[in-house]
């Protein structure tokens, strides 16, 4: 087979996806895109945030010469200056996806059902170079009807936003946890007042009922929401909250003193601060959460 015909899948049309997508388009390969919502349709659940990186750190250079033939200039987006993620998708990551380069690709609302090495079973021929030849299946479904098709690489960009870490200790699923999940992901409850794994800025705060928010984790999603809590105290006075985090130290976060990115430090240092000395915080270092439920 001609190498430089080897049909290539991307599974995912985010930030990833588009660029995997538009660098092997400009190396002369068949590629398609399946997205089983529309192309950056998870950064658009946080895209009120301002990311931690500049755009010249968010973009390629291949991206920027794709769309500058495209006649695409960056005004608002200089090099070395923050942006949200709205700007990042509508300003660069979307106009990519009609560019010359990857026009015709993508294939949105379409959901991957399975991939499999094309007529071998999970233990058939493993470890062997035999098996490496095999193509991938796919099949994938959009508008009820389904497709199956070959492909010679699959490049995975489907990412972790859809699969937030369990509550429970060691990583699993606290009590009850999967069913509130499972409820939320229906659409059964309003996912502001009872659960939720997204981002949220002062305006979706405002809109939650009652002023009692619990705060599970230490990462940046989790630092990014205490300071939205904070925010909205202004217009919420008796609003409390209680921060669970598994790691036993002194502080939610490490010294970063010597991160590079200085939005990223600011808010290390805003989280660690509110965890001294806010009074509407209740911070619970070597916390693991033993079981939740929906009380009515």
């Amino acid at each position: 087979m001609n190498e430089r015909q080897r049909r290539i899948a991307v599974l995912g049309a985010g930030p990833i996806g588009i660029e995997a997508a538009l660098y092997a388009r400009y190396l002369g390969y068949p590629v398609k895109v399946f997205e089983q919502g529309d192309a950056c349709d998870n950064v658009r659940q946080w895209g009120e945030v301002t990311l931690f990186t500049p755009f010249d750190m968010n973009s390629s250079r291949l991206g920027l010469s794709a769309l500058a033939a495209q006649g695409v200039h960056f005004d608002s987006l200089a090099p070395d200056q923050p942006h949200t993620g709205h700007q990042w998708i509508d300003e660069y990551l979307v106009p990519l996806t009609t560019s010359d380069l990857l026009a015709g690709c993508l294939r949105v609302n379409c959901r991957v059902v399975s991939v499999a090495r094309d007529r071998q079973l999970v233990t058939e021929h493993a470890g062997s170079p035999a098996r490496g030849e095999r193509p991938f299946g796919i099949l994938s479904e959009q508008d009820g009807r389904e497709s199956f098709e070959l492909y010679d690489v699959v490049i995975d960009a489907t990412g972790t936003w859809t699969h937030p870490n369990w509550m429970g200790s060691g990583g699993a699923p606290a009590r009850g946890e999967r069913e509130i999940r499972i409820r939320h992901a229906c659409g059964e409850h309003n996912s502001d007042g009872i659960y939720t794994c997204r981002t949220l800025d002062a305006t979706r705060v405002d809109q939650a009922p009652g002023d009692r928010f619990i705060l599970v984790g230490s990462g940046f999603t989790a630092a990014t929401n205490l300071m939205a809590l904070d925010e909205a105290r202004a217009r919420r006075p008796n609003l409390h909250c209680v921060w669970l985090t598994r790691q036993p130290r002194d502080q939610p976060f490490a010294s970063a003193d010597d991160d590079p990115l200085p939005l990223r430090r600011a808010l290390v240092e805003s989280a660690n601060g509110l965890a001294d000395d806010a009074n509407w915080l209740e911070w619970r270092a070597d916390s693991v959460v033993d079981s939740v439920a929906i009380v009515n």
